[in-house]
């Protein structure tokens, strides 16, 4: 029987600490379950990685940025949308989810290595 947690006044005190937060990884899987090929392409692209080991948003030499690796063309809807691609991984994949419902994993040039197919 599972654990109801509504019922318990203190849940959040309680259980909080026991569940781990979503990795990178396992947010891009939920985001794109229905696209494998997404999340191989993401693996290619970023490694899952919104930000450089400095602290800064992980932008490539095409202007690519964030672990979905949102192009530069998209840059003004994910900010109509409210969306910051730079700084929350969160609302970086939710922008990628929006592009790929649009235009498929098209949208998306990973590097042809083993890996990536």
């Amino acid at each position: 029987m599972g654990l109801f947690l509504a019922s318990y006044a203190h849940a959040e005190t309680v259980v909080a600490p026991i569940i781990a937060p979503l990795s990178t990884k396992e947010k891009v899987e939920i985001a794109f379950s229905d696209a494998p090929v997404m999340v191989k392409k993401i693996k290619c692209e970023s490694g899952y990685k919104q930000f450089w080991p400095n602290g800064k948003p992980k932008i490539s030499p095409t202007q690519d940025v964030g672990v979905i690796q949102i192009n530069q063309t998209h840059w003004k809807e994910a900010k109509k949308l409210g969306l910051d691609i730079f700084n929350s991984e969160d609302d970086n994949i939710k922008m990628g989810r929006i592009i790929y419902d649009e235009q498929g994993s098209s949208g998306w040039n990973a590097p042809a290595t083993p890996n990536c197919k």
